[in-house]
């Protein structure tokens, strides 16, 4: 039989309770990764999102992955969470759909299919689990599904 007393996946499932002290003290090793696979540019004002949940200050562009809430990236990092993208951490600027994230490309150039990170396996990341799960207070689902 399996000791669940060490073993952070039990613990991420929500089997046995974690203090968020307990928490950071882990060294992360999931990783989600995914791809770009569309950019928009955006005008000063216009509005995406469900509900329009957010608007561009500025002339910008969002580059769109294909993951979401179904793939259970927490709703609650729409508009403020981030993603890792050719080594920088950018911020994702609406709700979490449930198939798809938009995140602020800033100044870089980005094309359909270059490599984003979701979850960063790197511990000061603010896109790592051990950050996330802190801050957020997100509570993991009662199915195999934890980020």
């Amino acid at each position: 039989m399996m000791n669940t007393k060490k073993s952070p996946g039990f613990k991420l499932q929500n089997i046995i309770e974690i203090s968020h002290e307990e928490f950071k003290g882990l060294q992360p090793t999931l990783r989600l990764l995914t791809t770009l696979i569309k950019i928009y540019s955006l005008k000063p004002g216009e509005k995406v999102s469900y509900n329009c949940t957010y608007t561009a200050k500025k002339s910008m562009k969002a580059g769109l992955i294909p993951v979401g809430y179904n793939e259970c990236l927490n709703r609650l990092l729409g508009n403020r969470g981030y993603v890792k993208y050719k080594g920088h951490l950018l911020p994702i600027i609406r709700k979490i759909t449930m198939n798809f994230t938009l995140f602020d490309l800033k100044d870089l150039k980005g094309r359909p299919g270059d490599r984003v990170v979701v979850i960063s396996d790197k511990h000061g990341d603010k896109n790592s689990i051990v950050y996330i799960y802190p801050n957020f207070a997100i509570p993991f689902r009662k199915r195999s599904c934890v980020i």
